[in-house]
């Protein structure tokens, strides 16, 4: 394939790339910014991406076609395989898939580039344009989990304040009193709630990354990851810690670790966020939102 590579690029033919990034919803989003660079590197190459999540890269000029996780790509026919699954824990994440693709950091942030933003999500639940907070509960590990508890007590707080609370993601517990999307929206469709929203707040999680990609301001709440790994300093994110001595332990790579499990035994990992704390943060960014 290498042989290949040079060969085409010697006779000044179009070089065909395919990238693997078949991964988690936020790794995924993660890698968008990577396409443009490459595009950018090879103007006039044909890129391929194989990925979990189609819906991500719908009508992202930079990518030619994408397969998804079923599909069979024919890598025989590629000149370059760029494997993007996978990461170290100490290293800026952006920058690992730069050097993976052989390209310099791209600058720009991810995002997404649907041309139709409604959902019938929107409707069905009432929901009107910046006139609702979402949260999310979960995560892919419990050690980044907010306590369900902390949930009730803040969406109920933000209700008290007038907030219209909505609350979405996939197979997590359901938090009392607030407008139910769990479990009923694609990528896609929860992209466009996320979109229509003032603020999401959440634990570490694809959604966090996703409401970013859609420019909606994100209050997310960090126990074992590191912040700083993952995202650009914006003034779209409130990142807020538990404030342990061991705060992002798995972007440490000293720390032996296995994912989700925390070296300590402290459960919950995420309980000494107070619900005063992340209520304050929460408010201020609806402030600035306002």
């Amino acid at each position: 394939m290498r042989a290949r590579w040079v060969a085409r690029r010697a006779l000044r033919r179009q070089l065909r790339i395919g990238v693997d990034i078949r991964w988690r919803l936020g790794d995924e989003i993660m890698a968008i910014p990577i396409y443009e660079g490459i595009k950018r590197r090879y103007p006039f190459c044909h890129l391929t991406v194989w990925c979990n999540h189609p819906d991500l890269l719908l009508r992202n000029p930079h990518v030619d076609r994408i397969l998804g996780s079923k599909q069979k790509p024919r890598l025989a026919k590629c000149d370059r395989y760029i494997l993007l699954r996978g990461a170290p824990r100490d290293a800026f994440r952006l920058d690992h898939y730069a050097r993976r693709a052989g390209i310099p950091t791209p600058p720009m942030n991810p995002r997404l580039y649907y041309e139709d933003w409604t959902a019938p999500q929107l409707g069905d639940a009432g929901l009107k344009l910046k006139q609702y907070v979402v949260v999310c509960s979960g995560a892919t590990w419990e050690t980044k989990k907010w306590p369900m508890e902390n949930w009730q007590q803040l969406c109920g707080a933000l209700t008290n304040d007038g907030q219209t609370v909505v609350q979405v993601g996939h197979n997590d517990s359901r938090i009392n009193d607030v407008r139910d999307l769990v479990d009923k929206t694609s990528v896609r469709d929860v992209a466009c709630v996320l979109r229509d929203a003032r603020l999401l707040i959440c634990n570490d999680s694809g959604l966090m990354h996703l409401a970013l990609a859609v420019g909606t301001p994100v209050l997310g709440l960090f126990g074992p990851t590191n912040p700083a790994i993952i995202l650009r300093s914006s003034a779209q994110l409130l990142a807020m810690t538990n404030e342990r001595d061991c705060q992002g332990c798995w972007n440490n790579p000293a720390v032996q670790m296995t994912e989700g499990i925390c070296p300590l035994n402290i459960s919950p990992c995420m309980g000494s966020l107070t619900v005063e704390s992340v209520l304050e943060g929460a408010r201020t960014l609806l402030c600035h939102a306002a």
